[in-house]
């Protein structure tokens, strides 16, 4: 009896790493679906449709908040805070809270670039947006007070809007040192106190993307999805962490894409031959890439 039960557990550990990753869910069958908005500096709180795409989000958001003067920079989820962290790029779970940052100050920054990494993690909303989203200690991007949060708009008079977060990292990666860099950023908008409205209290849901609850898959093309048993936290935190290390970024949507094929790959081999026949392809990732991403799903495993 002991070995069968032993048998059975080892089988639903295989199954849920070796079988169906991801159930999608017909959003017809289920009710509609909606979403708590507020703005970051302080609003009512007001709800808002199952969305595509992020753009179409922020022009709902326009929509229900027409006395905001301001463009939608990004939105956060579960935290008001400039907390890129909580970047609204890729999956939303159903009873999530989204806050709005809208666009502010536009500042440009004048240095040299002294050392061959400047020091910045970047990150990008899926819309066309990079944003700094790590500063790393000791590093140029400290010394020149660069900001989580803000928007990397251009670099050396070259437009970076609707240029992907990978994109962004190489521009200023193949600055060589020596040379001049000149930044133009965006900051998120931040109101003075006095004209803070009160934020509607709401607790956290116990449902997310983190902890097995139902998401809204934002796809970058094509509509998105109601989905259900995502990859665990643990495993997509691990995998955005080796591309700040090989790539300067992080992203939500690649992360995903990497989980959910080794979460199918029964060896380091299948999951190579998965990254080489994938978008992930065009990164040129070398074997290590590979074998680091290989023994973080390990290491969930266990």
């Amino acid at each position: 009896m002991a070995s069968r039960n032993r048998s059975r557990s080892r089988d639903r550990h295989r199954n849920r790493y070796y079988g169906p990753v991801i159930r999608e869910i017909e959003r017809d069958s289920m009710p509609t679906t909606m979403f708590s908005v507020q703005m970051a500096h302080g609003s009512d709180m007001k709800t808002i449709p199952a969305f595509d795409s992020l753009p179409e989000l922020y022009r709902k958001i326009r929509e229900i908040y027409p006395d905001q003067p301001q463009e939608v920079l990004f939105c956060t989820v579960n935290s008001p805070k400039v907390d890129m962290d909580h970047l609204l790029s890729s999956s939303l779970g159903l009873g999530d809270v989204i806050y709005v940052h809208l666009v502010g100050e536009t500042v440009t920054k004048n240095f040299t670039k002294t050392e061959n990494n400047i020091g910045l993690t970047i990150t990008d909303n899926g819309a066309g947006k990079a944003f700094i989203k790590r500063v790393r200690e000791g590093s140029i991007g400290e010394r020149e007070e660069l900001s989580v949060g803000q928007q990397i708009a251009r670099i050396n008079g070259q437009d970076m809007i609707g240029m992907r977060h990978f994109d962004v990292a190489r521009v200023l990666r193949n600055i060589d040192e020596g040379k001049q860099v000149e930044l133009v950023l965006v900051n998120p908008f931040q109101s003075g106190f006095s004209f803070i409205a009160p934020r509607t209290n709401v607790k956290a849901p116990t449902k997310s993307v983190e902890n097995g609850g139902m998401t809204l898959r934002i796809k970058t093309q094509g509509p998105s999805v109601i989905q259900a048993a995502p990859p665990d936290a643990a495993l997509l935190a691990g995998i955005n962490a080796i591309f700040e290390n090989y790539l300067g970024v992080n992203d939500d949507q690649l992360a995903l894409l990497l989980a959910e094929m080794a979460m199918v790959s029964q060896s380091f081999l299948e999951l190579s031959a998965k990254v080489k026949e994938s978008e992930l392809a065009v990164f040129q990732l070398p074997d290590e890439f590979v074998f680091d991403v290989w023994g973080v799903l390990s290491d969930v495993r266990r």
